[in-house]
């Protein structure tokens, strides 16, 4: 009896649901005869049918139509509701003077009633997520019905904003100016977005919950996880904070995106997810990218997808699993990948996004390389991270690969996001901001160094700790001369974004000149330094007393053969200087510097300066003189000989650039630091000394090195003058031909006499050349074709030509019997003639054609019989040119 009550009760339903979807949805608000409107009936009709539970209000008719639109959602009918928006609330013609019914037209009664069902969903979502028991218990009873219901919502309100939106004139200005009034007049009535937003929230909460569902989250027999408590779990993260100072964690970072600091780790997963999705009230799309981010990480970090939990974490000692944990292939990594894959595809993300997201979690863990062994999570996550690299890859993971020891990893991630930068995507001129990483450079100049002009190299301008952050990678990897490079490329795009500051008419950029200073002087400073503290350690291993004491063949030895500016050459010499007057042994490739570019009065001066300055300090007693390399030595003393001091040409021997003041000279002036000359590129010793180009002689040394810029030299000529181009007359014309006789055979040259030698192509370049004929013809003989009768007209039968061909052998005369023939009927190239119109040969040279005749008569004793019987010599006819 209960399943027919149950049958009847369904069939009652769904013919209620009937009568409900085949109404006149513009009907809906009409009063009857008896001042009853159709909303009223489909209320009793519901009510009747038990679609509308006992108990719900139906004293007020509000009451009783929002209870119909209930019914409506909670029977499966949402786009009947949908359909009344697009229908009844979109109609601007559809009015009333009624204050009910125009409420029931204008889009307030479907706002009302989707507040009031957001409300009660979220009431069941937190209420779901107090809990373990109650989180399951809503998983399997409500859980499939709300996310449906909240898609409904969603679009419901979607489109109220949306008929919103054109009712204000459908753009954005339209829009702007009614927020406008909106805000200083009060609250919207017809305005939704705030329930929108709140609708996106929910929806995002049930769908989290239903993939945590599909993962087996959160259920009565789930492994516990990696850590036996929170407060163990709170520990662990401190240790991690602690051993990747001073750069914050990546989970600092997204719980600072999400205002969530000091919420993590949470005790449970009901608690993670009710601080991720519903205390966070903001649905944007890099929120929302965020919320999932943590999630992620929360489930690595936690070890509840590893089988071994609890158990396995405590074999390697408290701070995670490395094999069962972030897929390192032990034994949960094969459950974390596929429920890392599941959520991806669920949530429609980028393979790059969870790659990321992992990588966050690995270096997090990570600890820094030491000698013989290396951190499993940071060997994974060095696998991992050059597959995902994009143009939008943080700054923050170049920063923490070289914190931990691998450089290679993190040029290699830098390299790939360039090239990521240069590929399809915003080219040069457009702005492309800076992802990650330090602060940018305070004023105008920070807004146009994120800014990639045509005149730049693609590079988006850097902060000068990212600057400084990059340099350090190639310098660590012992890349010195793409370090330098990377510096140029460095300052040229702040360059060129000051000049499109001030080309877009905003002026020039405050302080960008000082800028630009600031960083060659910071970031090649620090390339010295680098070069400095290499050789010192190259030397140490090497031993004391193992080396020359200059570092030849070293850092800083390749450091002063950069081809340098006027301003990188004045921070240069400045850091030399400074290392010469503190008695350190880079303060020695000062000397050298100067002599490398053929500047021999600075070099001398700079030489006098290092002995005067070590004579001081050993005479001190504070500090012995250091060791005087001694190649060194012999360049200064070659550099001073007359002789080679007189091959410099005079412009050269007095050029000097003036050498940054002593550090007792810059404490006592006004700033207390050098100011770097303002030179234009072509004005300095630096460009005049550009183009010296070393005369060998015995008395040069071998090591002087030219100048390796490429700046033409002002006031030098050229080394090299190319000799003015000249044509000498045109030989005279060969004399014509001469024609073939009988005492000339074939065989001979056709001009008698000495050829003269040609002439070189430099003085004729189109002088005719004459044509020379071979002795043998180089093509194999064409076959031989039927010619004219005696009398022109008919041709020979075939039988008579090889009867005459058997009988009769032409004599061989000075034209030789292969090539001509001279009989009756003209001679072909058949041997004996006999077939082809004329007895001439006709050579292709080239694009023309040269036709060589046969003499007028044969000579003498080549007699041919192949006419007619009646039949005399005659002149032969050549074959007609095609």
């Amino acid at each position: 009896m209960a399943p027919t009550a149950t049958a009847g009760a369904a069939s009652q339903g769904a013919a209620a649901l009937a009568v409900l979807a085949s109404c006149n949805l513009k009907e809906l608000h009409l009063k009857r005869a008896d001042g009853s409107r159709i909303l009223d009936s489909l209320h009793a009709t519901c009510r009747a049918a038990r679609l509308i539970p006992a108990g719900t209000p139906d004293g007020s008719p509000r009451e009783r139509y929002l209870a119909v639109f209930d019914a409506a959602l909670n029977g499966g009918l949402g786009c009947w509701i949908l359909d009344y928006v697009e229908v009844v609330c979109a109609d601007r013609h559809l009015t009333s003077n009624d204050p009910l019914e125009a409420y029931l037209l204008d889009g307030g009664f479907v706002k009302a009633w989707a507040q009031a069902r957001l409300q009660r969903a979220e009431q069941a979502a937190t209420s779901a997520l107090a809990n373990d028991a109650s989180f399951h218990a809503f998983q399997a009873s409500h859980l499939q019905q709300q996310l449906a219901q909240m898609r409904v919502l969603v679009s419901v309100l979607r489109s109220l904003d949306r008929i919103r939106a054109v009712a204000a004139g459908g753009t954005a200005a339209a829009l702007a100016a009614a927020a406008a009034v909106a805000a200083g007049a009060g609250q919207d009535r017809l305005s939704v977005k705030a329930e929108l937003r709140q609708a996106v929230l929910l929806e995002q909460a049930f769908q989290v919950m239903d993939w945590c569902c599909r993962q087996g989250l959160a259920a009565p027999g789930a492994p516990p996880g990696r850590f036996a408590s929170c407060p163990e779990w709170v520990r662990a993260v401190v240790a991690r904070r602690a051993r990747a100072a001073p750069r914050p964690l990546f989970l600092d970072g997204l719980l600072q995106s999400l205002t969530l600091s000091g919420a993590y780790p949470a005790a449970s997963i009901p608690a993670m997810l009710y601080s991720l999705l519903l205390v966070v009230p903001h649905v944007d799309p890099a929120t929302w990218t965020s919320k999932l981010a943590l999630l992620s990480y929360y489930l690595m970090d936690s070890g509840v997808l590893d089988a071994g939990g609890a158990a396995a974490a405590a074999a390697v000692g408290g701070g995670g699993v490395p094999g069962a944990g972030a897929g390192n292939g032990g034994s949960g990594g094969g459950r974390l990948e596929a429920a890392l894959g599941d959520l991806r595809r669920t949530f429609r993300l980028s393979p790059g996004d969870v790659g990321v997201w992992q990588c966050y979690y690995l270096l997090d863990c990570a600890s820094p390389v030491t000698h013989g062994s290396e951190d499993p999570y940071l060997a994974r996550a060095c696998a991992l991270l050059p597959s995902y690299v994009t143009a939008s890859t943080p700054f923050a993971f170049i920063e923490a690969l070289l914190a931990l020891g691998r450089p290679d990893v993190a040029l290699a991630v830098d390299r790939g996001q360039l090239g990521a930068r240069a590929g399809p995507g915003p080219g040069p001129g457009t702005a492309v901001a800076a992802a990650g990483g330090a602060d940018a450079p305070a004023g105008a100049l920070a807004a146009a160094s994120t800014t990639t002009t045509a005149t730049s190299s693609g590079r988006c301008c850097s902060s000068l700790p990212q600057a400084m952050v990059l340099l350090e990678i190639r310098l660590r990897c012992g890349l010195m001369s793409e370090a330098f490079m990377m510096l140029r490329q460095h300052t040229a795009d702040l360059a060129a974004a000051a000049s499109v500051s001030a080309a877009s008419g905003d002026g020039e950029v405050p302080g960008g000149r000082e800028a630009l200073q600031e960083h060659t002087r910071a970031l090649l400073r620090h390339l010295a330094g680098w070069a400095a503290e290499a050789d010192a350690a190259a030397r140490a291993e090497a031993g004391a007393g193992a080396g020359d004491g200059g570092g030849g063949g070293g850092w800083l030895n390749r450091l002063t053969e950069l081809p340098l500016n006027a301003a990188e050459e004045f921070v240069l010499v400045e850091w030399l200087t400074e290392q010469a007057e503190a008695g350190r042994p880079a303060g020695t490739f000062l000397p050298l510097f100067f002599l490398q570019r053929g500047r021999v009065s600075e070099a001398m001066a700079a030489w006098r300066r290092w002995s005067a300055r070590q004579d001081a300090l050993a005479a001190a007693g504070g500090a012995a003189a250091t060791a005087t390399p001694a190649l060194l030595s012999g360049l200064v003393a070659a550099a001073l000989d007359a002789a080679y001091d007189a091959t410099l040409p005079t412009p050269l021997r007095n050029a000097d650039v003036p050498l940054p003041p002593s550090a007792a000279a810059a404490a006592a002036s006004a700033s207390g630091a050098p100011v770097l000359p303002d030179l234009a590129p072509g004005q300095g010793a630096v460009s005049i000394l550009a183009g010296l180009v070393n005369q060998a002689s015995p008395d040069q040394p071998a090591a002087l090195l030219p100048f390796h810029g490429t700046e033409p030299p002002p006031l030098i000529t050229r080394v090299v003058q190319l000799p003015p181009t000249t044509f000498a007359p045109a030989a005279p014309a060969a004399p014509p031909a001469a024609a073939f006789g009988d005492e000339q055979p074939f065989s001979q040259p056709l001009f008698p006499g000495p050829a003269a030698p040609p002439p070189p192509p430099q003085q004729a370049p189109f002088a005719a050349m004459p044509l020379l004929l071979p002795s043998t013809a180089p093509f194999r003989t064409p076959p031989a074709t039927p010619g004219f009768d005696a009398s022109m007209w008919g041709f020979r039968p075939a039988q008579q030509q090889q009867q005459q061909q058997q009988q009769q052998q032409p004599a061989a005369g000075p034209l030789g019997n292969t090539l001509f023939g001279a009989g009756g009927g003209g001679g072909g190239a058949a041997a004996g003639g006999g077939g082809g119109g004329g007895g001439g040969l006709l050579f292709s040279v080239g694009a023309g054609a040269v036709a060589a005749e046969a003499a007028e008569r044969p000579p003498a004793g080549a007699v041919s019989t192949a006419g007619a019987v009646s039949r005399t010599f005659k002149r032969s006819r050549p074959n007609p040119l095609p």
